[in-house]
């Protein structure tokens, strides 16, 4: 990552616990989701930005 060098980096980590308890048997379920989300906001792309220029009257 270090050499990539993102602009921004977004992590969400979540945990879902379920518990049902009856007479005899307890049933238990866990879950996790784990999200990285990675973004660059390049300007020497040689693209014009949005909105700058584009529309054909600068």
């Amino acid at each position: 990552m270090r050499k990539a060098r993102p602009d921004e980096i977004t992590v969400e980590f979540g945990v879902d616990l379920a518990f049902e308890a009856g007479a005899v048997i307890t049933i238990s379920q866990a879950s996790c989701h784990l999200t990285v989300t990675v973004s660059w906001k390049d300007d020497r792309s040689g693209h014009p930005q949005s909105g700058a220029g584009t529309d054909g009257l600068s």
